[in-house]
């Protein structure tokens, strides 16, 4: 099954991710890598699949940037 991105114009140009695909995001700094992955953990989380989320940044910086793109995370 495909899992939404959260973002409506990578789901429109990808169609979205694999269920139980790992994915590594790569790119240049500021180029909305953390962003993508913020967006698709929520997305699958609130489809009702499980993610893991994987990132070298510390876990108060990802609340933070969560918020600032409007996502609660606990």
């Amino acid at each position: 099954s495909v899992l939404s991105s959260g973002v409506p114009a990578v789901d429109a140009r990808w169609g979205g991710f694999a269920s139980g695909a790992a994915y590594a995001l790569v790119g240049p700094s500021a180029g909305g890598r953390l962003a993508l992955a913020l967006h698709a953990a929520r997305a699958a989380v609130e489809g009702g699949a499980r993610t893991l989320f994987v990132s070298p940044v510390a876990t108060d910086a990802l609340v933070a940037a969560a918020r600032g793109l409007g996502l609660d995370l606990p």
